[in-house]
Formats: structure tokens, C-alpha cells, sequence
């Protein structure tokens, strides 16, 4: 990957990461419940430290650099992940962004289908 291309792929994945996020719930949040808040189609959401780890290690992510990973379970949009500080976000991508991502990443839009 070229010098332009990282800029670019790194300058759309920051713009993905402005926004007000969603705040961690206090207390016990139930896994069911975590799926449903961070699963809204553009909403920057606070998760766990645990939640982040998760999705890292659940399945090999469809793209990683030193700042962000995607998550995508077959044929599904994918989500963006990243940490600021001790704080972790995720935004779930719909199936345009997960497009401009393959695109800037140069990966095949069915790469993360299996």
C-alpha cells in the first residue's frame, strides 16, 4: 500500500471515528443488550475493554492497522474498532461504508464473506 493510499484509508477510518459516543451503561450490561446498543447503523458506541478483546479474537479481523480493526461475521456489514486512551468504541458500518473501506483497503468487497 502506497503512502496516498494509507493517508487515505487512515483519514476515512478517523472521519468514521467522529462523533459524540454512546456511553458505556453503568452497572451489568447483558450481552444480548451490548448487541442491540452497539449494532445501530452509524452510532459510535463506548464497549468494555472484554467487548473489544472479544470481537479482536473471536474470528480474524477483516481489516487491522496499528489503530482500528473490522469485525464481520460472514455476510454482514462490517464493524470498525478502536481504543482512545483506556476507552473502547466500535461503529457498526452499513454496507455502503463497509464498501468505501474494501475499496481504500484494497480489499475484494467479498472478502470477508465466506
Amino acid at each position: 500500500m502506497t503512502t496516498t493510499e494509507t493517508q487515505a484509508i487512515d483519514s476515512y477510518l478517523v472521519e468514521l471515528t467522529k462523533g459524540e459516543p454512546a456511553p458505556l451503561p453503568n452497572g451489568v450490561e447483558p450481552w444480548a443488550d451490548m448487541l442491540d446498543r452497539i449494532s445501530v447503523v452509524g452510532r459510535i458506541a463506548e464497549i468494555s475493554e472484554a467487548t473489544y478483546w472479544h470481537f479482536l479474537e473471536v474470528l480474524p479481523p477483516q481489516y487491522m492497522d496499528e489503530r482500528f480493526f473490522c469485525f464481520a461475521e460472514g455476510m454482514e456489514p462490517m464493524r470498525l474498532f478502536w481504543r482512545s486512551g483506556a476507552q473502547h468504541f466500535t461503529r457498526q458500518l452499513d454496507w455502503s461504508e463497509t464498501y468505501d473501506l474494501c475499496d481504500l483497503a484494497g480489499l475484494p468487497r467479498d472478502y470477508y464473506c465466506y
